[in-house]
């Protein structure tokens, strides 16, 4: 049995573009959850206390949020450290210094393009600070005027009090 070259040539322009489609399937979910989570661990000198892993600015590519703290008390993380995590970084982007993040608090929202994350961080009395990030290509991206909370009315819409 005899191949027509147009049918090589139609064969090997599917497995090319298979090769194309799959390769770049991959380079979009390269960074796991495992890895991200060890580079978190790497970079932290204390415990991982939370850990979200998801698209958090919607590049398409999953990244991750860490809560790091030294011990855990019965308000929550004190001195907790909120850090970012990608395939290129590593950062730190909320320092509770003197406060306890209130673990129960914590919250993430979808949006279009982003997610939100609030939590609340207090020292156990009737006031806490809440504190709101979004995400974009570069990172976190504090939202400014938090106050004391924060209420989700759905379809993105948002009382922030």
């Amino acid at each position: 049995m005899r191949i027509k070259k147009k049918s090589i040539r139609t064969i090997s322009a599917v497995v090319a573009l298979l090769i194309v489609f799959f390769s770049n399937s991959i380079d979009v979910y390269a960074e796991t959850e495992k890895t991200l989570k060890s580079k978190l661990q790497a970079a932290a000198s204390s415990e991982i206390r939370e850990f979200f892993y998801e698209d958090f600015n919607g590049d398409g590519k999953k990244e991750a949020i860490g809560v790091t703290s030294k011990e855990v008390d019965e308000l929550g993380y004190p001195n907790a450290k909120v850090w970012y995590v990608t395939g290129t970084k590593c950062v730190a982007f909320a320092d509770c210094e003197g406060w306890a993040l209130y673990p129960d608090s914590i919250q993430l929202h979808k949006l279009k393009g982003t997610r939100m994350l609030t939590f609340h961080a207090g020292a156990g009395g009737s006031g806490w600070i809440t504190y709101l990030y979004t995400f974009d290509k570069n990172g976190a991206v504090e939202i400014d005027n938090a106050m004391a909370g924060i209420e989700y009315l759905g379809k993105n819409n948002f009382i922030v009090y």
